[in-house]
């Protein structure tokens, strides 16, 4: 028999306040379920810019799972830039690379995590939330083998797919 270490304690999804911090947003966005959530990952499932949650819910009653999808639906009206990443090498993992924006002297960076959610894995798919911000000057990707792919002037508002040669690792 399995039990629940937490059961029923709510979850939290945190939204950042520029300038203030983060505050636990869960219950004004409808997401703070009591059931336990063994797995979560984000990715922007209808490329509108707007991340969503795919959330695990495991019964211990039951022994079973069940996968539940929660669309983005939040009008922000802020721009955003995107890279969804594919080795060149079939089969090659982009774990480690890290993705980085930029205009002027502001810069967006982010490494490529895939594993850390339990029993879930993140796509290879990296978002930026640039504000009111509508152009970079640049995205550029830095592949495990220490190559780099940059990529001038992008688009803001829609994901650019990047492929580079992942190879072994340095």
């Amino acid at each position: 028999r399995e039990y629940s270490w937490n059961g029923f304690e709510h979850n939290v999804l945190y939204l950042n306040q520029p300038g203030v911090g983060f505050f636990n947003a869960a219950f004004l966005l409808g997401v703070a379920f009591e059931y336990d959530s063994r797995a979560v990952v984000s990715d922007d499932l209808d490329a509108d810019g707007r991340p969503d949650l795919l959330v695990v819910e495991y019964r211990t009653d039951s022994m079973s799972q069940r996968l539940r999808v929660y669309r983005n639906q939040h009008e922000s009206g802020n721009n955003w830039i995107g890279a969804r990443l594919v080795p060149e090498a079939r089969g090659e993992s982009i774990h480690g690379a890290v993705v980085t924006a930029r205009r002027g002297d502001r810069v967006w960076s982010k490494p490529v995590v895939t594993g850390d959610s339990f029993t879930a894995q993140h796509s290879a798919t990296v978002h930026f939330g640039l504000g009111r911000t509508d152009r970079v000057d640049s995205l550029a990707v830095q592949w495990p083998s220490g190559e780099k792919t940059v990529i001038e002037n992008p688009q803001v508002n829609r994901y650019r797919e990047v492929s580079g040669v992942v190879g072994p690792v340095r």
